[in-house]
């Protein structure tokens, strides 16, 4: 999975956990949410890594299945407005659950980068 933060030159907070079942939707605080289904191989080795591969790590706990992912964000618009703020101004929480393949869908939109990408390239909303 590819995720496309507001801020393309790095210091975003990113979190991912992994639940046993859907979590609750985050609150208000989150401006943007989308849900996509994804499947890990029984082979995969599976991990993350930030663009051009500066940072990753391990995340050994996804076991091979089909998962459900949340990405929840807020402050993309600031993220996207200042690349070179000090400290995080845009925050992700990406949680995966065990789950049955179902279609993408973009629970929430309220930030105008998010809009953006969504008719960009997601060609609805």
């Amino acid at each position: 999975m590819y995720v496309n933060l507001g801020r393309r030159s790095g210091g975003s907070q990113v979190r991912i956990v992994l639940h046993d079942v859907e979590p609750d939707l985050p609150g208000p605080e989150y401006d943007d949410i989308v849900e996509v289904s994804t499947t890990v191989p029984d082979d995969a080795e599976p991990g993350w890594q930030s663009w051009a591969g500066e940072s990753g790590g391990d995340l050994s706990g996804l076991e091979p299945g089909t998962y459900r992912l949340r990405v929840s964000a807020r402050g993309r618009d600031a993220g996207a407005a200042d690349e070179f703020a000090e400290g995080p101004v845009d925050f992700y929480l990406l949680e995966l659950w065990p789950a049955s393949g179902a279609p993408d869908a973009i629970v929430r939109v309220t930030s105008e980068n998010a809009a953006y990408w969504h008719d960009a390239w997601g060609g609805h909303r």
